[in-house]
């Protein structure tokens, strides 16, 4: 997950110190209601709060889509969203900023055969495919880290 902001940005937003800075405006997801809302809540619960953009929450919306528009209609200055949404022809125009490692704890996604597949020959294939030279290609150009 990255943040995003706006190519011209008014605030001059370049990297994660810029976004504890005071009068920046962050929307994030209720983590009541999309996964990455729990995902913003674990990356402002993991560091200090002098390094936690918590008190710049101006918005908190229902849904990543929702904060991302937030973003592109320049209602708030960056939102936490899913790296892969810079893909989106909606965020066009949008910039990432990457979260350090020290405040952000990036996932793994791990694929496994289901033992009680009842097409065992293309489960095996897919993942396969999924780990595959041209597999991890598809994820890398959809904004996936590999």
């Amino acid at each position: 997950m990255e943040i995003e902001f706006t190519k011209d940005n008014k605030k001059g937003l370049k990297n994660y110190a810029d976004l504890i800075e005071d009068g920046v405006q962050i929307a994030i997801a209720n983590k009541e209601m999309a996964a990455i809302g729990n995902v913003a809540e674990a990356i402002m619960n993991g560091g200090s709060e002098e390094k936690s953009f918590r008190k710049n929450i101006a918005i908190v919306g229902s849904t990543v889509n929702e904060i991302l528009s937030l973003v592109v209609d320049r209602e708030v200055d960056a939102a936490l969203v899913w790296t892969d949404m810079l893909t989106w022809e909606a965020a066009a125009g949008l910039v990432e900023i990457t979260i350090p490692e020290t405040v952000n704890k990036p996932k793994e996604i791990w694929i496994a055969e289901l033992s009680d597949s009842s097409r065992p020959e293309e489960a095996k294939a897919f993942a396969k495919f999924v780990v595959s030279e041209q597999g991890q290609a598809i994820f890398k150009m959809y904004g996936f880290g590999i």
